[in-house]
């Protein structure tokens, strides 16, 4: 058995920390930019009905995602909004493009009537791809 001291390996043997300070910085780069999109569904308190035909949400280029919280308040896109603000944007949505995908968001304790307007707002308008997104089941 052969034993080295330090005076055989000589001045340059350091430990390179480098690669090590790469992979933390790799590792907080990932669960910053993981965090960040886990954030839009839980800027406004929701609790989604359970379907069991529910799936994951995709993303969806150019969708319109509208809440409706358990008091009837509506957001688009995380930012309060009113009614008549929502119908003008689905009126301009619809003439840029009518198969727009709006997915409406409702909280299982919210009416189901405020949930039947925006969904109503979207026909009127035009958008006729509309639909109400769930949590799996």
């Amino acid at each position: 058995m052969v034993r080295l001291s330090n005076e055989d390996l000589g001045e340059d043997s350091q430990l390179n920390l480098a690669p090590m300070i790469d992979v933390v910085f790799l590792l907080l780069i990932f669960f910053m930019v993981a965090t960040t999109f886990a954030t839009l569904e839980e800027q406004i308190d929701l609790d989604l009905p359970v379907a069991e035909s529910g799936k994951a949400p995709l993303e969806i280029p150019d969708e319109l995602i509208v809440d409706v919280d358990r008091d009837g308040n509506l957001f688009l896109e995380g930012a309060a909004v009113d009614e008549d603000a929502l119908a003008n944007l689905f009126e301009r949505t619809a003439r840029r493009d009518p198969d727009t995908p709006v997915t409406v968001r409702g909280d299982q304790a919210s009416n189901l009537g405020r949930i039947v307007s925006v969904l109503d707002l979207c026909r009127v308008a035009g958008l006729s791809n509309a639909g109400l997104r769930t949590r799996e089941g």
